[in-house]
């Protein structure tokens, strides 16, 4: 028997082995929860006590990025008690990465006592946080980044020098953290503060940016700078297609 709603909700009834499609915010499914079980007895206690397992399988064909699968138990009584689905990984603990075949068995185990027995479940549904990786237009950035205003003008003062006097310019204005700089193309949002700098006879339009670094995002790598936020100037910005990340649960992270 297969559940589904559209939206990414799943509801059901206390009937074991159930299988739930698991669908992203535009209703299509990406995620199946199969063999579902709520309960198991317990020879200590001499009941059935709370236990859940299931098989969790992305059918999504590519790969979800930080992956987390909540369940929601409705009570008769109207209240509710929320689990996490643990277990539903490559490895690790939610959230997590799902490469585009996995299939995994998940268990949470409740504390006794419980907050719910088979006498008060009335149903259970699952909600789902997770992203992808995504393409769209904008801009990457490599080099120095002001941290203010008067820290690019005095970076665009330093286009008129050369050799020796420019690589000490340079390290004067990184050692006095008068700004940073950005070794690898990250992705740059232009913020709507602007302003135009005149050096000698060269005009140039400054911007303000947020960078953003996809590896950090993924927990893969550690931050290279201390502030994302920053100045430079508009044609240092360089357009084009860049890798982002999409939420595709029901339920955005705060």
């Amino acid at each position: 028997m297969t559940f589904t709603v559209t939206g990414g909700l799943l509801f059901a009834t206390l009937t074991f082995g159930q299988t739930f499609e698991v669908k992203d915010r535009n209703g299509v499914p990406v995620i199946t929860v199969s063999d579902v079980k709520m309960f198991r007895y317990s020879d200590y206690f001499k009941r059935d006590i709370p236990d859940f397992r299931g098989t969790v399988k992305n059918v999504s064909g590519r790969i979800l990025l930080r992956v987390s699968i909540t369940g929601v138990v409705h009570k008769k009584d109207g209240s509710v008690v929320k689990f996490t689905v643990a277990n539903a990984c490559d490895k690790g603990i939610p959230p997590c990465d799902l490469r585009a075949d996995f299939t995994g068995d998940a268990q949470t185990m409740f504390g006794q006592p419980s907050k719910f027995y088979p006498e008060d479940f009335e149903s259970v549904e699952f909600t789902l946080k997770a992203k992808q990786l995504k393409t769209e237009l904008g801009f990457h950035f490599v080099g120095f980044v002001a941290k203010d205003e008067g820290c690019l003008n005095d970076y665009l003062a330093t286009k008129s020098l050369t050799g020796i006097a420019l690589r000490k310019r340079l390290a004067e204005l990184l050692e006095y953290e008068c700004g940073f700089v950005v070794e690898k193309p990250l992705r740059a949002h232009i913020l709507d503060e602007k302003k135009t700098f005149t050096i000698g006879h060269t005009t140039f339009t400054g911007v303000r940016i947020f960078l953003t670094d996809l590896g950090v995002q993924l927990g893969l790598e550690l931050p290279s700078h201390h502030s994302d936020f920053g100045w430079v100037t508009l044609d240092a910005l360089e357009p084009g297609t860049v890798l982002t990340l999409e939420d595709i649960g029901v339920t955005k992270d705060n």
